[in-house]
């Protein structure tokens, strides 16, 4: 009994160790490793087991089989699991590692239960061990290879083995590409893919990869037409990535591009952006329709100048679509910019416009009177969107109303508007101060850091905030002139009725900001005055509200100021003779070049300034010496004080002055240096009742006389002239009108002093539409119109009529480029989107890493024709006043711009104007006295003054 009892329980050792050595792994083709229930899964499934050889006995191959202890299920492919009854009968190959021998675990489907075997415990086989055995089963049959039986599985025609692959060839089963890697790491099996990637197989197969990627791009980058790019497409087109959406082509074109010993050495040339283009090239080739990149590359070649045939070429290339396409885009891209204007002009807008002259060939045939014209002229104009307006703040009938009523429209008074108020002339004291200093701190060593310190900055009066970007569209370049008043009516009529599509009752319901140039605005006023008893407010051109552009205004102050102190070039301290020093001679020239005379300008102040403040450093420190002398001589015993005074500017840099020290110095420099001396006045003498005892008839003068130095006279009004000036030039930039609005009394006094009577014309209407005759929410607009920012970015902001100039400087620059055949066709087709085409040009530059116009940018140091000015001033000692100067009998003094102006203004232009703005709203006609009607050109002769783009004013400035 104990005997069976003991067989019994060998029999289920045996049969747990049998079982136990079916479970263990054994390597599949993929290079991982499955059980061995997954063959007696498939089995069950329906795949056939493998078969004796013909010829041979099954008793001879067949190994005991394996059996399941009952104890649960039988683990399937990828963790699936069946019962035991469905797997019994499977046929599993085991090998016997110790015999080297195989045996063919065999059972019959048929049957439920196979016979128990007795077999001896046998130690458990390695990874290894079983694949030996397998491989020596696979051997003792003939004719049958273990590749034969990988190929027999894959096979999509052997149907049988189906499961196999369906589970082979799962997305999540690494076993597929772990079996290629592992062929591919092998040099001999890498050859053979190779091989069979260049069979017809494998070309097949690279080409429905590559095929897929493409048709991904096209259904990404696709486009209706040329009609799809518009400015928001422009403006928010993103590049494509194509190492993410084309990832194997891109692959491809990168390894035939690029060597494998420049791909790991060449950190120089990369070929990432030719192959993106390349790229770009076969999806524009493969879809028609993929034209975004060929459009925009086809405009940048159009803007660059590029003949129509370097055109065509490329487009037959891939990178641009056709010269007729292109002409097709402008036009389509002009209709969307143009519907862009639309919208601007349906809510608050401003107004801008100017001339535009286009010079022809000077070698025309004569043909008597259908002679060419040398010089053709247009009108390019331009909306602003308003984004601090309202539709109610624009209305027109409140400020029609302040017109005509006597609350409002009874002109200008000279002390009442003319003069500066208490908080006015402290405000422009300090930022005449802060220039000052600044001054300091530009050119002295060892004063870098405080150039940001915010206690040393210009003060905000009403200061354009960081996020105020304007947003402006180009419209229809017309050739209607706009030089008269019958061009400017008829111009002004094109643009709103049939550019803008407005109708004339909608725009006489609100107020139209312009501003333009002196000679515009006053031939708007002129047109309204024309109009005046017309049908609606719209044909009266009531609703254009005019402010004078502050890029005309500096740029004819700038002039104003260089033919008032120009002087004679033997005269010491006039512009002449200074430029003479700097070696400029343009500033000799009859019209020297705007921005040219702006640098010398700021040169020339720059360096008064500079040796102001040497000499105040200077005189500091011989007060100090003096004073320490006077009290060691009055009490010796006492030691002689430690503190250092600085005499030079590198030593005051050192000291590390307070801001409020270096306050109370610019206010010295100011009062001294940039205050001319005042005219000899003799007091007169106290009558009998208050005086005890006899006095003479008057008290003669003892100040400084002016007339016995007119040299040093001179330099304290340019100084104070040029300081006026660039307070101007530098609020603009800062984009702080109130800073402008501030010193427009004091411009209006100086332009009419120094002869410049149109601007001083246009200064006083500001000065009244500001103060009285727009309702003040009417007047913020006008205030924040005037000057624009186009990138937010602080200390750029320009004057909005500069910006009208740079307009017109891009539609010429097209025209020089394009030639000149059918000129103003081309230029109306493209002026619109000129700016679009810009944009496209300065991404395609970007993108490629082009250089800029083939050549560097980079500003100037000027710092030593500064000290060369401040230099000559020490040595000719001009800032100092020195009676009798050598050559003060020769020397011509320098008129007084603000004294001379104020005389003026009291004696006749206020009454002038004042009359001229009553005819105006009375409707009537009214000629000004000729003597005030003197144009400024014709003051300043031979230095003759051309408005709007007569001359080159359409460049950048970087100081406007």
């Amino acid at each position: 009994m104990a005997k069976g009892k003991k067989s019994a329980a060998k029999r289920r050792q045996n049969r747990k160790s049998t079982q136990k050595a079916a479970k263990e792994p054994f390597q599949t083709p993929s290079g991982t490793t499955e059980t061995a229930e997954i063959a007696a899964d498939a089995q069950t499934a329906g795949a056939p087991a493998l078969a004796p050889a013909a010829g041979s006995s099954t008793a001879a191959l067949s190994p005991p089989t394996a059996q399941n202890d009952g104890d649960g299920d039988i683990e399937m492919l990828d963790g699936e699991t069946e019962p035991r009854n469905a797997v019994e009968g499977a046929t599993i190959p085991v090998g016997d590692s110790v015999a080297g021998s195989s045996q063919n675990i065999a059972g019959s489907a048929s049957t439920t239960e196979a016979p128990s075997v007795s077999a001896p415990r046998r130690a458990a086989m390695s990874y290894d061990e079983k694949i030996d055995s397998v491989l020596q089963f696979i051997k003792d049959i003939p004719g049958i290879s273990p590749f034969d039986v990988f190929k027999s599985l894959v096979d999509a025609k052997a149907g049988p083995y189906d499961v196999y692959r369906r589970k082979y060839y799962e997305k999540d089963n690494s076993r597929l590409p772990d079996t290629l890697s592992l062929i591919a790491n092998d040099p001999q099996g890498r050859s053979r893919i190779k091989s069979w990637i260049h069979s017809p197989a494998g070309r097949e197969l690279v080409t429905e990869i590559i095929s897929a990627e493409m048709d991904g791009l096209v259904d990404d980058m696709k486009l209706t037409g040329v009609a799809d790019i518009d400015p928001e497409h422009i403006r928010n087109r993103a590049p494509p990535k194509f190492n993410v959406q084309a990832p194997f082509t891109l692959s491809l074109l990168v390894g035939a591009a690029q060597t494998k010993r420049a791909k790991g050495k060449n950190v120089m040339k990369a070929p990432d952006q030719l192959c993106d283009i390349v790229l770009g090239q076969l999806v524009y080739q493969r879809s028609n329709r993929v034209l975004g990149f060929a459009t925009e590359f086809g405009l940048f070649l159009w803007h660059s100048g590029c003949s129509r045939q370097t055109i065509e070429a490329l487009h037959r290339c891939g990178l641009s679509i056709s010269y007729t396409a292109i002409s097709t885009a402008l036009k389509t891209l002009s209709d969307h910019c143009m519907k862009k204007a639309v919208g601007i002009a349906a809510g608050p807008h401003a107004f801008c416009y100017d001339n535009i002259n286009i010079s022809t060939s000077i070698f025309v045939e004569q043909r008597g009177g259908s002679t060419p014209a040398k010089v053709t002229s247009g009108t390019l104009g331009m909306v602003y969107r308003l984004k601090n307006a309202t539709l109610e703040d624009m209305k027109l009938a409140p400020i029609l109303a302040r017109l005509r009523d006597p609350c409002y429209n009874m002109g200008l008074d000279f002390n009442r508007d003319l003069v500066l108020t208490d908080q006015q002339s402290m405000d422009v004291v300090y930022q005449f101060k802060v220039s000052i200093i600044q001054v300091l701190l530009r050119h002295v060593k060892g004063f870098e850091k405080r150039q940001k310190d915010p206690t040393l900055q210009h003060k905000a009066i009403r200061k354009l905030p960081p996020d105020h970007i304007a947003e402006f569209q180009l419209l229809r370049v017309s050739t209607t002139e706009e030089a008269t008043v019958k061009g400017n009516l008829q111009f002004q009529e094109e643009c709103y009725t049939v550019q803008l599509e407005r109708t004339p009752e909608e725009l006489s319901k609100y107020a139209i900001p312009t501003i333009n140039d002196q000679l515009t605005n006053s031939r708007i006023r002129s047109g309204q005055l024309l109009r005046a008893g017309d049908t609606n407010e719209w044909n009266r051109r009531s609703p254009f509200q005019t402010a004078p552009g502050m890029f005309h205004f500096g740029m004819n102050a700038e002039w104003m100021i260089l033919g008032h102190h120009r002087g004679d070039v033997h005269t010491k301290g006039t512009l002449a003779y200074w430029g003479s020093v700097l070696d400029k001679r343009r500033i000799a020239s009859d019209n020297p070049d705007y921005h040219t005379v702006l640098t010398f300008f700021r040169q020339v102040l720059e360096g008064h300034i500079l040796n102001a403040w040497r000499i105040v450093v200077a005189e500091d420190a011989e007060n100090a010496a003096r004073k320490e002398k006077a009290r060691a001589a009055a009490n010796p015993t006492i030691p002689p004080t430690k503190v250092k005074v600085p005499k030079t500017l590198p030593e005051y840099a050192k000291s590390n002055p307070s801001s409020d020290a270096l306050f109370a110095k610019a206010t010295d420099i100011l009062d001294r240096f940039a205050t001319p001396l005042p005219t000899p006045v003799s007091v007169p003498a106290p009558t009998t009742a208050e005086a005890d005892h006899p006095v003479p008839a008057s008290t003669p003068w003892t100040g400084p006389d002016p007339v016995k130095d007119i040299v040093h006279q001179n330099t304290l009004l340019l100084t104070r002239d040029l300081l006026y000036f660039f307070e101007i030039i530098d609020a603009v930039k800062d984009g702080d009108f109130g800073r402008i609005e501030n010193i427009l009394p004091v411009w209006a006094i100086m332009f009419r002093g120094g002869g410049g009577n149109n601007y001083c014309t246009e200064t006083l209407h500001l000065i009244q539409n500001l103060k009285y005759l727009w309702p003040p929410k009417f007047a913020n607009v006008m205030r924040d119109t005037v000057l624009v920012n186009l990138s937010g970015i602080p200390g750029h902001t320009m004057a909005a009529d500069l910006n009208m100039e740079h307009g017109i400087k891009e539609v010429k620059e097209t025209i020089i480029l394009k030639g000149l055949e059918t000129t103003w066709d081309m230029m109306e087709r493209a002026s619109p989107c000129i700016n679009e085409v810009k944009e496209i040009k300065q991404k395609i530059v970007a993108m490629l890493k082009l250089p800029y116009q083939n050549k560097t940018h980079s500003d100037v140091d000027t710092s030593a024709l500064v000290w060369r000015v401040a230099d000559k001033l020490k040595e000719e000692g001009l800032q100092k006043y020195m009676p009798n100067r050598e050559g003060n009998d020769t020397a011509k003094a320098v008129g007084d711009l603000i004294e001379d102006g104020a005389k003026k203004m009291r004696s006749s232009t206020i009454k002038t104007f004042n009359k001229k703005f009553a005819s105006l709203i009375q409707g009537q006609h009214f000629e000004p006295d000729p003597d005030d009607a003197r144009e400024l050109t014709e003051t300043l002769e031979p230095n003759r003054i051309v408005l709007g783009s007569e001359r080159d004013t359409e460049e950048d400035s970087e100081e406007m």
